[in-house]
């Protein structure tokens, strides 16, 4: 047998600062940049070593090379964050997984593969390392590397297996990795790539040309939110839009008709290409509880070509929260039923109140769920809602804030938004958890405190 040999490190890495001056603010504090944001807030400075890198270069004999290597773009880390106490009306902090602050970044997994040399030409790789399909990276300061404007590439854990055809400059590739597509997704995803490089005397590149391409399937769709306006207002801006509502009503019919014009041709393009499940199982339904129920599928439902009337269809309008019932049905509710009016079951509602709102929901076709969130008047929508819908019931999560967790707190808050709902069809969903001061059994607490209040709400 071959003797390997011992290891070798090689220590490598880079210092990079960057510093930056915009003339109004971006969407990311300015580290890099995807758009300006139209909230505004005038000049902005940034400075950031974030990109700064340090790897190792690993060799094992003549045949196993490998790398590790890391920067500190890391996404979240553990902060602070403050809610207000639902039971005492006293604000109280936390922890919460947030954004890092700058002289605090976490650290991101770049590479970190191991790779063979079979001899002629072949290798194999194992590990996280880049896609072999859009293999555009360019040399540029922006950090998100053409995202945004065509490339689609990234990096992620795969096993690649890669033949150089002699010194011809033609490289063909082959991987098996983790779904693009999706994180749970049930079957791999296969990327391919066949390369040209033309190169000079001195071996420099001059000249790659090549053709890639993924295969792969992402998990059945049996529910998927649609809020066009969370979206849309990301790019208008709320004040900006309840300006534009008044001012200039033309462009905000014709801004939404769009957007959901193309979330429309998105859900005919998933039925067309049979992606669809049916949701009336052991799935959430939008912010609201499950999603099981007896009315779906439909009786003529062919299980293996699921169409929309036979799902759940789920939307909400948080963003009008603010604006009258007149306004919310013309520039918002008028646009979701034509999303709506496809599914089989509905469902409606997430943060915003909507206790003064059921008179133009009942316009919703096959409504079968209204969210009432914390800051809804639940008396009121006892009312107006009666037991005509299930009512998705969303506690105040401030009641994890505390230092201490406590009991009767939490079972007093319960019966007072219980007490006005008596008697009618209710399901309780705790979301929006900001904090639960690194102690998860107060969750499960919660939770058995839950269904013995409930219990006592029963008929």
């Amino acid at each position: 047998m071959e003797e390997i040999g011992d290891p070798q490190a090689t220590i490598y890495g880079r210092f990079k600062g960057d510093i930056a001056f915009d003339s109004d603010q971006t969407n990311s504090n300015g580290n890099f940049v995807q758009w300006v944001s139209n909230e505004g807030g005038g000049d902005q400075m940034a400075l950031t070593v974030r990109e700064t890198r340090v790897g190792i270069d690993l060799t094992m004999g003549e045949s196993i090379t490998g790398k590790v290597e890391v920067d500190f773009f890391g996404g979240s880390a553990t902060g602070t964050a403050t809610v207000v106490d639902d039971t005492t009306g006293n604000p109280e902090t936390g922890t919460a997984a947030t954004t890092p602050p700058e002289n605090k970044p976490t650290v991101l997994m770049r590479h970190v593969f191991a790779k063979m040399d079979l001899g002629n030409g072949m290798s194999l790789l194992a590990g996280q390392t880049s896609d072999i399909f859009s293999p555009i990276a360019p040399a540029i300061l922006n950090y998100v590397a053409g995202w945004y404007c065509g490339n689609t590439g990234y990096r992620r854990p795969q096993l690649r297996f890669e033949y150089a055809v002699g010194e011809t400059g033609i490289l063909t590739q082959a991987s098996v990795g983790r779904s693009v597509g999706g994180e749970t997704s049930a079957s791999a995803d296969f990327q391919g790539r066949v390369g040209y490089t033309i190169k000079d005397d001195m071996e420099v590149t001059k000249l790659t040309v090549g053709a890639s391409g993924l295969y792969g399937f992402s998990d059945d769709i049996v529910t998927r939110w649609f809020a066009p306006w969370d979206q849309l207002v990301r790019y208008w801006s709320v004040e900006q839009l309840y300006l534009d509502m008044y001012d200039r009503p033309e462009l905000v019919h014709k801004g939404i008709s769009r957007m959901v014009d193309a979330h429309l041709a998105r859900l005919r393009q998933w039925e067309e290409q049979n992606l669809l499940s049916v949701g009336n199982g052991n799935h959430r339904v939008g912010s609201n509880g499950l999603g099981i129920t007896n009315e779906l599928p439909q009786a003529d439902c062919d299980p293996s070509r699921v169409r929309p009337i036979d799902q759940w269809g789920t939307e909400t309008g948080q963003i009008f929260s603010e604006v009258s019932p007149d306004m919310h049905g013309e520039f918002c509710l008028q646009y979701e039923m034509r999303w709506l009016e496809r599914f089989g079951l509905n469902n409606y509602g997430c943060c915003e109140p909507l206790h003064n709102k059921m008179h133009i929901l009942r316009k919703i076709p096959r409504l079968r769920k209204i969210s009432i969130s914390p800051k809804a008047d639940k008396a009121k929508a006892a009312e107006q809602i009666g037991k005509d819908f299930v009512i998705a019931l969303k506690p105040n999560p401030s009641v994890f804030a505390p230092e201490r967790f406590s009991a009767e707190a939490a079972r007093a808050a319960l019966r007072r938004d219980l007490e006005p709902l008596r008697g009618l069809c209710v399901e309780i969903v705790m979301k929006d958890v900001t904090t639960i001061r690194n102690d998860p059994p107060r969750l499960h607490e919660w939770a058995r405190i839950a269904a013995e209040v409930a219990s006592e709400f029963a008929p």
